[in-house]
């Protein structure tokens, strides 16, 4: 499994492909999630407020990409590349303090299946 790295070694996901996330998350995301760290009333939020740790929690993080590639962005489900959505995945664990590492976050699906969310 390419690019699967267990929690606790070297981290999960690049600096540099969190900060690509991040930079995409601004042009693609925000208008419905609002910015990552803020808790706008009426939007979803991803970080700061316990729903969205909660409902993740304990699940695969393949799940989580799943959902970014199926059903994102709101106003264009599916158009994000596998690329585009291991990136809003690792920006996404960058703010709920998942490690970084030298490995990028796979894109291969049945890998992220097995890396449960444990923030």
């Amino acid at each position: 499994m390419a690019g699967l790295v267990a929690a606790g070694q070297d981290g999960l996901y690049t600096t540099e492909q969190a900060k690509r996330g991040e930079v995409l998350f601004g042009d693609r995301c925000s208008s419905c999630h609002g910015g990552l760290r803020d808790l706008t009333p009426g939007m979803a939020a991803l970080l700061g407020d316990h729903t969205f740790r909660s409902a993740w929690t304990g699940r695969p993080i393949g799940e989580l990409f799943g959902t970014i590639q199926e059903t994102m962005p709101q106003d264009a489900p599916g158009t994000l590349s596998p690329v585009q959505s291991a990136e809003l995945v690792a920006y996404i664990l960058s703010n709920h303090r998942f490690p970084a590492g030298e490995t990028a976050l796979t894109t291969d699906l049945m890998a992220l299946m097995e890396i449960p969310f444990e923030p």
